[in-house]
């Protein structure tokens, strides 16, 4: 997940909450991440980081706050509540965590909002981060002796 220069690639939390709700919700729901102008197929996701915090710890040790925003849009426009009920409880089981290659994280601070037919599902994915520091912490010290007598 770490990039080259020691920082943080979202990409492949925004990838792994994907992969997530596809294994839990199946092909036939689309999985967006990026916006839609046309052709979008109900029922559907889309996933976004809507906001990310940091905070320096000791050393080259960040503690960064991750907060997605996945939105459901539900197919059956006679029962929108109820189907986005529905998929609300099943998102805090598949995505309380989520694996992205080795590592795997824990989704915390999940909560749900239904407003105007659309379900938003907020999880927050928190880690600690290292950057490389390229500092020298000492230069080159030279000595001149001059012999006195």
């Amino acid at each position: 997940m770490a990039d080259e220069n020691g920082g943080f690639d979202c990409g492949g939390l925004i990838d792994a909450v994907g992969k997530a709700l596809r294994f839990e919700f199946g092909e036939e729901y689309a999985v967006y991440d990026e916006e839609v102008k046309q052709g979008m197929k109900t029922p559907c996701f889309f996933v976004s980081l809507c906001e990310s915090k940091e905070r320096l710890y000791l050393g080259s040790r960040y503690f960064r706050e991750n907060k997605f925003l996945i939105q459901f849009y539900p197919k059956n426009a006679n029962r929108k509540k109820r189907e986005c009920d529905e998929v609300s409880q099943r998102l805090f089981d598949c995505l309380m965590w989520i694996r992205s290659g080795e590592e795997a994280f824990m989704g915390r601070k999940m909560r749900s909002e239904y407003e105007k037919g659309v379900l938003s599902f907020f999880v927050n994915y928190d880690m600690f981060i290292y950057r490389k520091e390229d500092k020298t912490l000492m230069g080159e010290l030279s000595q001149r002796n001059i012999a006195r007598v």
